[in-house]
C-alpha cells in the first residue's frame, strides 16, 4: 500500500510522500530486473527516461525542508577482480543518470543498497567530494546474503569492518538536523553521520 503518485505505467513502482518534515523520494532503479515481473514480459526500456521527468516535477513542488532519496541500487560503482570479471572504481548507470539531478533539486540524503555493504561516502557533488552535495550512505546488510569484498571507493568515508555482520539503520529529523547512525544488532553504533540545515 503504496503512495500511487508515480506513473499509471509503472504504478507504484516510484513515489514519493511526506513524513513531518521530510520529503521522501522511492525510486525503481530495476530497469535491468524488470523483464520478467509477474511471469510476464513486462520489461520497460523506458522506465528511467520516463523516471526522470517524474522525479524532477516531484522534486520541484518538493516545499519540505529536508529531502531523503531511497534507490536498491547504488549509484557507485565498486572494483572488483575475481576469476573470469573485473571492474572498475566509479559511478553505475543510475548513479551518472540520478546523482546530477539530485545535486541540482538540492537532496540531502541518498539511502542504497544492493551490494550488502555498509559504507558512508560522505557528501558527494559534481561526482566528487564537496560538503555542499547529499550525503550518500549504502545501507548495508541483513539477512543471509554475502558478497565479494569490494574494493574500497576513492570516496569511502567509513566501511565497516566486519562485512559478515548484519547491521541497521536509524535516523532522528530535528529541526535543523538529520542524524543518521548505524548499528549492529546488539546495538554497537558503527556509524554516524549529521547533517546540518
Amino acid at each position: 500500500a503504496v503512495p500511487p503518485n508515480g506513473n499509471e505505467t509503472f504504478n507504484r513502482r516510484y513515489y514519493s510522500y511526506d513524513f513531518g518534515d521530510v520529503h521522501y523520494v522511492v525510486l525503481d532503479t530495476m530497469l535491468y530486473e524488470s523483464n520478467h515481473e509477474d511471469n510476464h514480459d513486462t520489461h520497460h526500456p523506458d522506465l528511467y527516461d520516463v523516471q526522470v521527468q517524474w522525479l524532477r516535477k516531484d522534486l520541484a513542488a518538493n516545499t519540505k525542508k529536508w529531502t531523503v532519496v531511497l534507490m536498491h541500487r547504488d549509484p557507485f560503482q565498486y572494483a572488483f577482480d575475481r576469476a573470469g570479471a573485473s571492474r572498475a572504481v566509479g559511478f553505475d548507470d543510475e548513479g551518472v543518470l540520478f546523482m546530477p539531478i539530485f545535486d541540482e533539486f538540492n537532496v540531502d540524503l541518498v539511502l542504497s543498497a544492493h551490494l550488502h555493504s555498509y559504507r558512508n561516502r560522505g557528501h558527494v557533488r559534481n561526482f566528487e567530494r564537496d560538503a555542499s552535495g547529499p550525503l550518500y550512505i549504502l545501507t548495508g546488510i541483513a539477512g543471509d546474503a554475502r558478497r565479494p569484498k569490494w574494493k574500497e571507493h576513492p570516496l569511502d568515508v567509513y566501511v565497516a569492518p566486519d562485512r559478515e555482520k548484519n547491521n541497521y539503520m536509524t535516523m532522528t529529523v530535528m529541526p535543523n538536523q538529520l542524524i543518521v547512525k548505524a548499528f549492529l544488532p546488539d546495538g554497537t553504533q558503527l556509524d554516524e553521520s549529521v547533517i546540518q540545515k
